[in-house]
């Protein structure tokens, strides 16, 4: 019965064939050993990668990007047994093409250019080190990024004109106008000592610019580590009207913050918008012009010092705004007349960049523009 249920060989395994042509046996053999010889190439190949076939050789420049004038860069950034790529340039139109998904952040503090070099080790196969120099337009935007990039529980290191700090295969740094991202492919001797070499050239050979206002305040009066220095060039505290906002932390939870204004005057008409902010979701305190947040029961105030306006935010106690309040106003009340000047200056500074009409909205993808701003 069971041989009558097969269908193709009713006579199961049996072997019906006595000899085999000598010409099977050739061919088999033949494409047994082209089989075994190309699993062996792929082998070698693998662990013998050629380097004009890595993503990021600098013969290669990524999609949408164009050769450059060197501009701003200095001269030798690549250390010795390195070498340079070609420079490449991304603006707010294509910066979305390098770094997509991080673009608006970017785009929302200034950002002008990118700068985009590749640098690669002579010495050792695949080691390669991209070096990002975004130009941010403005000393504030620059450490803006920078801060808010930088990990709280890495500490930087400061000195004129510059704050910077090593994260494993990578460096960060601050320096006038420009941050910088220099990531290497790996951490190696090599990649740390041109990471080191870079920073030195960088360090000396970018344009420092002119110091934030806002740290005379903050940082030579008070005392706060300038690389914790926060700086919002719009939407501060999700309030539209907050513009040009520094905040210094005081503990986990405290925010000192000045804003500039033009004159005394346009200080008081924005202090009272602060006010009416903190009260949307909280009350002023009984007998005082502290607001309570209702959500999470800490302190906000506001006052001006001639053109700044100055607060604390978040205090989780009231003594402790009280506290941190008295000391920024006393520190406010000294600043020399040029400090004030230059916030002033910095208030009354036009707005650089436009409102995208709706057909370039439609068009680009979300981080490849500006967002919109409101007129003044």
């Amino acid at each position: 019965m069971a041989n009558t249920d097969r269908l193709i060989n009713p006579r199961g395994r049996k072997h019906y064939r006595r000899s085999y042509s000598m010409t099977e046996v050739r061919i088999g053999l033949v494409i047994l050993l082209g089989l075994g010889g190309f699993a062996g190439w792929v082998a070698y190949e693998g662990a013998h990668p050629r380097d004009d076939l890595f993503a990021n050789t600098p013969d290669l420049l990524d999609p949408g990007s164009a050769p450059v004038e060197r501009g701003p860069l200095p001269e030798h950034l690549a250390a010795k047994g390195w070498k340079e790529g070609r420079l490449a340039a991304f603006d707010a139109d294509n910066l979305y093409e390098k770094i997509n998904g991080r673009a608006g952040y970017f785009t929302s503090k200034g950002f002008v250019v990118l700068l985009f070099l590749p640098l690669t080790s002579e010495d050792t196969k695949g080691e390669t080190i991209d070096v990002e120099v975004y130009d941010m337009g403005a000393a504030e935007n620059a450490l803006g990024a920078y801060v808010g990039e930088k990990p709280d529980e890495i500490a930087s290191n400061e000195s004129t004109g510059v704050v910077w700090h090593r994260d494993r295969n990578a460096l960060y740094m601050a320096r006038g106008s420009y941050y910088i991202r220099a990531i290497g492919s790996q951490e190696s001797p090599g990649v740390d000592r041109a990471l080191e070499h870079l920073r030195k050239v960088l360090e000396t050979g970018l344009a420092a610019g002119e110091r934030p206002w806002a740290h005379a305040l903050l940082v030579d009066a008070l005392g706060y580590d300038a690389s914790t220095i926060e700086y919002a060039k719009e939407n501060a505290m999700s309030f539209e009207f907050a513009r040009n906002v520094y905040v210094a932390r005081e503990g986990e939870d405290t925010e000192l913050f000045v804003a500039p204004a033009p004159d005394p005057e346009a200080a008081e008409a924005m202090a009272k918008q602060y006010v009416q902010g903190f009260t949307s979701y909280g009350e002023v305190v009984e007998g005082g012009d502290w607001i309570k947040d209702q959500y999470l029961g800490a302190f906000s105030a506001v006052r001006t010092s001639g053109p700044l306006v100055i607060g604390v935010r978040g205090a989780t106690t009231l003594e402790l705004g009280e506290e941190a309040l008295a000391k920024l106003e006393a520190a406010a009340a000294a600043l020399p007349p040029e400090v004030l000047t230059a916030a002033q200056a910095a208030a009354a500074a036009p707005e650089q960049e436009e409102e995208p009409d709706e057909a370039d909205r439609d068009a680009l993808p979300e981080e490849s523009y500006p967002p919109s701003e409101e007129p003044r």
